[in-house]
């Protein structure tokens, strides 16, 4: 865990989470890989610990680390598309009404077209009635 915070390459910290991805239930480990999703400037280790975060179990604890990087408007786009895939998965999977909420949001708030109109085709496949 110290290279994911520690270390300036991200190839290391890429190379350090995916030694960590199957311990990513651990009570120790879960908050940084969250943290490096939310906050680690390269795209690439941000996705890395996006693979990481869809092998741990769901919580509140993923599902708002994973509504901030969809809020991040200034995050790469394919990444907040890859978030909403995420949350459109455990809207259905485990019933989150939160998610499904946000993905309704995102659906007629979002000031990117791509987030927006990604997050309304999930809406319309899950059969939502607002849409």
């Amino acid at each position: 865990m110290y290279a994911l915070k520690s270390y300036n390459n991200p190839g290391l910290r890429v190379d350090t989470l995916e030694a960590l991805r199957a311990s990513g239930n651990n009570p120790s480990v879960q908050p940084e890989l969250l943290d490096t999703l939310r906050h680690d400037p390269n795209l690439g280790v941000r996705l890395e610990a996006l693979k990481a975060v869809r092998r741990m179990n769901w919580s509140a604890e993923v599902r708002q680390a994973l509504l901030d990087v969809v809020h991040q408007q200034r995050s790469n786009q394919g990444l907040r598309g890859a978030v909403v895939d995420e949350l459109v998965k455990h809207a259905v999977k485990d019933k989150d009404e939160v998610a499904l909420s946000e993905l309704e949001q995102l659906a007629a708030n979002d000031p990117n077209d791509y987030v927006r109109m990604k997050s309304l085709r999930a809406l319309v496949a899950l059969g939502s009635n607002n849409y």
